[in-house]
């Protein structure tokens, strides 16, 4: 973050700019096409100053005095750091030019730029698969530190080169997709009708190669991890595997990316399919001949004139009886407000000890026993912040000691205190002295 601040920071004091012309991306990528062919390291001053003439004068015939504009174009892009003076000797005219390593990155965009086809991509993601093989062969022997910087510096060229492959031909992919657009809006604004079964055509080759394409990024993707995992495993079983790491880490980043821009396009493409399809369906074969479309721009410029309204009448709802269930609902067990400072559960030992002893006296007097009324009468003796909590170990203390309890179901009784229960029936356990 430090590094970006200090570039940041040196591009607001140099007050860093790019203005670059037609006549000046022409030159660019004519220079670099002509060093390229040539095998030139660079161009002479009289050389790229014909160069830049010549260009002028084919890209804009209206240019006048082509010399005198290549002399100030010439200067404009030396001082934006995109050509390089190359000086020789003393004298200041005596010059070659060269393409810094921004005006090249500018040519090649534009010279390298082609669509993407599954030949390239499969051709370019098998280059890298055999270079990662070879990487991996070259980890197995790996044993100082050096070893595995030089594996590092190895490992990253070829992800770059992959990935700045795939970026120039997604963006010729991503041209030809607004071609494509452009044609289909073109033929339905002109030919209507005419133009539907054509839009559909050219709407589904491209959707075709689309789909082709994700297909093979997904299984190339999936490949290329493949390859990347033997390189993974020797270097987190070496000492000084953890150099390479930012490297792998970059890698599956920029081979992961491949699957989700796929994924991305398509579903991009699909959207627009679907809105151009359900056009066509809905609006130019209802209206081939445009009759329609023509009275409505019709009505709306005259509608000062012969004003217009669209009435709607609301519709009645319709009355639906609804059979609501009349028996009484039954609170759920409650108890009221405390402090949360102060549990009102917690019994204390004695009190529970007495509560269990009372229960089987209770139940030792023979017959059955309620519920209820076994509550009501235990706590009288209950401090009433205490009793929610010995309701609850009764009832533990009955079904511990009774042998058989019987539930009615439904049968909520109100206690004396601020409570509900559901009612039980017990009686003594067997075995149990009377």
């Amino acid at each position: 973050m430090s590094e970006l601040s200090a570039v940041l920071a040196q591009l607001k004091a140099d007050e860093a700019q790019l203005s670059l012309s037609t006549v000046d991306l022409a030159y660019l990528v004519t220079s670099r096409f002509t060093l390229q062919a040539r095998g030139l390291g660079c161009l002479d001053q009289e050389a790229a100053h014909e160069l830049y003439a010549r260009v002028a004068e084919e890209v804009d015939p209206h240019t006048r005095n082509a010399r005198k504009r290549a002399t100030q174009s010439l200067e404009k892009l030396t001082q934006s750091r995109i050509i390089t003076r190359i000086e020789r000797g003393r004298a200041m005219r005596a010059a070659d030019y060269d393409l810094s390593g921004l005006g090249q990155a500018i040519a090649e965009h534009y010279l390298e730029v082609r669509s993407l086809s599954d030949r390239d991509l499969r051709v370019l993601t098998g280059e890298l698969r055999l270079q990662l093989s070879e990487l991996s062969r070259r980890a197995e022997g790996a044993r100082t530190r050096d070893d595995w910087e030089e594996l590092q510096s190895s490992l990253q060229g070829p992800v770059r080169a992959l990935s700045e492959g795939l970026d120039l031909r997604r963006r010729g992919l991503d041209r030809d997709q607004e071609a494509v657009k452009e044609q289909v809006g073109t033929l339905l604004d002109e030919e209507w009708a005419d133009a539907a079964e054509r839009c559909e055509d050219l709407l589904r080759q491209t959707s075709a190669i689309l789909s082709e394409l994700n297909d093979i990024l997904v299984g190339e993707s999936a490949a290329l991890l493949d390859a990347l995992e033997p390189l993974s495993r020797l270097a987190a079983e070496s000492e000084h595997g953890a150099l390479i790491q930012p490297g792998l880490r970059d890698a599956r980043q920029r081979i992961s990316s491949l699957t989700s821009w796929g994924h991305n396009r398509q579903e991009a493409w699909t959207d627009y399919l679907q809105s151009v399809q359900r056009f066509i369906r809905d609006i130019v074969r209802l209206d081939p001949h445009r009759a329609t479309a023509r009275r409505l721009g019709e009505a709306l410029l005259e509608w000062e004139e012969r004003p217009w309204f669209l009435v709607c009448a609301e519709a009645s709802r319709y009355r639906v009886l609804e059979w609501r269930d009349l028996k009484p609902s039954v609170p759920e067990a409650s108890r009221p407000a405390q402090s949360y400072d102060v549990a009102e559960g917690d019994v204390p030992v004695a009190l529970v000890t007495a509560l269990d002893a009372a229960v089987q006296e209770r139940l030792l007097q023979g017959g059955q026993v309620r519920l209820s009324e076994l509550i009501d009468e235990l706590l009288e003796q209950v401090p009433a912040d205490k009793r929610f909590g010995a309701i609850g170990h009764i009832v533990h203390a009955l079904h511990q000691h009774a042998e058989t309890v019987k539930t009615s179901a439904g049968d909520w009784v109100r206690l004396r205190s601020p409570y509900e229960i559901e009612d039980q029936m017990a009686r003594a356990a067997r075995g149990e002295p009377s």
